[in-house]
């Protein structure tokens, strides 16, 4: 589950990234979830769009954070 990957990314401080962001993305992510099984369940259509951008915003983020591992001397 990314929303939990990102908490854990969050609580564990393990790189540098804005929480402030990782909020919003943790948040956006739970709502997409919580929508998607709604529509689900009502057989009504999903604003797809709006998945595909807070998708593209969480990959955004974990290619900077898997930048910044690479970078990181362990």
């Amino acid at each position: 589950d990314i929303r939990i990957l990102l908490i854990e990314i969050r609580e564990k401080n393990m790189v540098h990234v804005d929480k402030t962001i990782l909020n919003k993305l943790i948040s956006e992510i739970g709502n997409d979830s919580v929508n998607l099984r709604n529509r689900w369940m009502s057989k009504t259509e999903l604003d797809t769009k709006i998945v595909l951008k807070h998708i593209n915003k969480v990959s955004n983020v974990l290619s900077d954070i898997s930048g910044n591992l690479k970078n990181k001397k362990l």
